[in-house]
Parts: C-alpha cells; structure tokens; sequence
C-alpha cells in the first residue's frame, strides 16, 4: 500500500511500483537507513525473473504536439499490432510477463527459448522488452493481432511467431534502465542478431523534421500498421 512505503521512505512506492520487488526495496531502504543520509535516493534497477513495470505510452495528438515533446529529435518505431511481452533469460531459464506483469501463455513464446541464445550469443541474463506476434513466412509480413490468439503450435503452417525486440532493460549482470534510449538501442543493434522470422530488431529510425514523421506516419497506415511510437 501506497501509505506504508511512503512511511518507510519517500521513494519507496515509486521503487516498488518500477522492480515490483518488495524485497529488494526493503532490503534497500535498510541498507540507505544505515548510511550517512537516512533518505538518500533508492538506486534500485531491475531484477532478473521479477517483472518490471512496463512504461507505457500516451496518446500524441499531432506531429506539433511530438516535437514540443522532443525538441531534439524523435525516435521512430513501428506499432507492432501484437503482444507486449517481457523476457526475463537467466542461463537456460526463461519467463516471460504480459504488460499486466502476468506469465504469458506457453504457445506464444515457448519456442522462443530455442532462438534468443542465437538472437543474443553473448547473453547468459538479460531482460528485452519486446512485441511478439504473427508473421508470414513467405512474405515477412506481420499478421493481424487475432492470429496470435488461435496460434497453438501448429495453427498455421505458413505463420510463425516473432519476437520483435526494442528494448534492453538489464544485460549480463548490469542494469540498463537507468540509461537513456539511444544508448540502449546502441547496446541492442550491437548484439542481437536476427534470427530469421523468429527473433528481430524493431523498425526504428530518428526523426529531425515534421516531413519526415508525417511521411512516415503516411506510410505505416497505407500499410495497414497501427501507426508509429515515438520516443
């Protein structure tokens, strides 16, 4: 409850509310309360197989509403029309949690386990936060959000599902979350290779002008995508 941790330190609701570890935050705040400064900040990240609180995104009226936001430029990502999902790897164990912190359902990501050491050669742990849904084997082409519900293993001989990855929370031992995206998706480009239509990078590109983010906001409909995040 919001009213005990905030008795307990003034950042330890926020903290909870980020690791979702009751633990590790009290186990923090001890630690800070036998120190110099009884109410120094909480460096908490994330840990492994405890879900994090996903962020999530609001709504962006218009191009002018993006750049008053992000004055310095955007970056640009396709909305995939699929299901978050969070992958938690420690060795040769996996979870995976829904954006609700919930375990996601084994058909939807079981085969994944076989793929992410592949996609990731270097990660003995990680976290990715990522969106998994159907895509053609012929074509490449990601299917519509429904398809990911009925698959069950062998619903569709001509579809499988794909991890579309966009983010890097914790790698190898070392908390991510903290950094900022450009850095993050530096770390990601640099290690994950695409593991052909099981485990891929997200579609992102940065954005410096209105044209460019209203061209492309133009293309992603025309191809039936939801739309585009920016970040």
């Amino acid at each position: 409850a919001k009213h005990i941790l905030d008795g307990v330190h003034p950042e330890a609701y926020e903290a909870f509310n980020t690791t979702r570890n009751i633990v590790a935050v009290v186990d923090k705040v001890i630690e800070v309360r036998s120190g110099p400064n009884p109410k120094a900040a909480l460096q908490l990240g994330a840990s492994l197989m405890q879900p994090v609180q996903p962020m999530l995104a609001q709504a962006c009226k218009s191009v002018e509403m993006a750049f008053q936001k992000c004055p310095n430029g955007i970056f640009s990502e396709i909305k995939y029309d699929g299901e978050r999902v969070q992958l938690h790897k420690r060795g040769k164990e996996f979870k995976y949690f829904s954006r609700s912190l919930k375990p996601v359902m084994a058909h939807k990501v079981k085969h994944f386990a076989e793929h992410i050491p592949s996609a990731f050669p270097t990660g003995a742990d990680l976290i990715l936060d990522a969106e998994v849904l159907m895509v053609d084997v012929n074509t490449g082409a990601p299917l519509p959000f429904g398809t990911l519900g009925i698959h069950k293993g062998g619903g569709f001989k001509d579809a499988v599902p794909c991890l579309f990855v966009f983010d890097c929370l914790f790698y190898n031992g070392e908390n991510w979350m903290e950094k900022p995206i450009k850095e993050r998706r530096q770390l990601l480009e640099s290690l994950i290779k695409d593991v052909g239509h099981n485990v891929k990078l997200s579609e992102l590109t940065k954005v410096t002008r209105k044209s460019q983010l209203v061209e492309q906001i133009k293309t992603v409909l025309e191809q039936g995508l939801e739309g585009l995040v920016i970040k």
